[in-house]
């Protein structure tokens, strides 16, 4: 997707490498030197911010005329199994953390009647 919306001339960092390592996924962008547009747009005379925003969205007309691949999962399936993942991983964590807390709470409980 991303070598879709680089293709289309739109000022943004250019990907570079997308690939799979021990940890997961990663990509690495080109740099654009600036500033980010959230620290300085409010510094900004409200005619600049004014075109900015009419270029911001004429930017996101361009990025969503791009067709979603036929094969693209449907945006509530992929909400839904991501928000899934989250909450198992949730529970699994807090899991964990009573399990590991367990001998803790042994070890007080025998310093506070036999301490």
């Amino acid at each position: 997707m991303l070598n879709n919306v680089s293709k289309l001339g739109i000022p943004m960092c250019q990907p570079i490498k997308f690939d799979v390592c021990q940890d997961g996924v990663y990509t690495l962008h080109s740099w654009i030197n600036g500033h980010d547009a959230e620290e300085i747009v409010t510094k900004l005379p409200e005619a600049e911010q004014y075109i900015l925003g009419i270029t911001s969205v004429e930017i996101l007309k361009i990025i969503h005329s791009i067709p979603a691949s036929l094969n693209q999962e449907s945006w509530y399936d992929r909400f839904s199994r991501k928000t899934n993942n989250k909450i198992k991983s949730y529970f699994y964590t807090i899991s964990q953390t009573l399990y590991l807390f367990r001998p803790t709470k042994y070890i007080l409980n025998q310093e506070r009647f036999h301490g």
